[in-house]
């Protein structure tokens, strides 16, 4: 075997037990001597990653382009419902990596936040490509272009996102809020598109 793909294999080894550590730990509760403790030397683990904030990272762009990989193997298409419960399907299938992507972008350590944001920003775009077609689909009302309904997406989406980080929402754990993120999303979907009230007619 060549020492790249030895190198390869070592690095993706200590990202498997790192992904483990950090789905169960959290970021603030996971630490390398437990990654190491899956059979891997500590000095193997930082010779291929400068400290922890760089396994966390790394391991953060594996759960984002794995569920990126997944959404695009399922094909949704125009439909944010769709794709909303796609990636419903994809958590149930990965806890540990799940757990990671939503505790970045719910709960960030405060210390990465803007190195988390660069991780994310594949992740973001796919979400932002997925608006885009599904905005373009929709038979819009007079007076509301393409552009302004994406923007529209965008806050809303900040919104709710912010409202499930909040740390005082209800007292949840993050697992907790995870759930709650995304058993309520599609209803949040559905009454940003649809709204809460009917149009009264033109005679009444």
């Amino acid at each position: 075997m060549k020492r790249a793909e030895k190198t390869e294999l070592t690095r993706q080894k200590i990202l498997q037990a790192a992904v483990c550590e950090f789905g169960r730990h959290g970021y603030a509760g996971g630490t390398v001597n437990r990654i190491c403790e899956s059979g891997i030397c500590k000095g193997l683990v930082y010779h291929n990653f400068k400290d922890k904030d760089e396994i966390y990272l790394t391991c953060l762009q594996e759960c984002c382009d794995s569920l990126a990989a997944y959404m695009k193997e399922q094909n949704c298409g125009t439909n944010v419902l769709r794709y909303m419960d796609v990636r419903w399907r994809w958590r149930k299938k990965n806890p540990d990596k799940a757990h990671i992507l939503f505790e970045a972008l719910l709960t960030p350590p405060q210390n990465l936040q803007d190195r988390i944001k660069d991780s994310m920003r594949g992740f973001e775009e796919m979400n932002l490509d997925i608006y885009k077609k599904f905005v373009r689909s929709l038979p819009l009302r007079e007076g509301i272009s393409e552009e302004t309904a994406l923007a529209y997406f965008c806050w809303m989406q900040e919104m709710f996102n912010a409202f499930f980080s909040n740390p005082e929402v209800g007292g949840l754990e993050l697992d907790e809020k995870i759930a709650a993120h995304e058993r309520h999303i599609q209803q949040f979907f559905n009454l940003m598109l649809y709204g809460i009230a009917r149009e009264k007619g033109g005679n009444e």
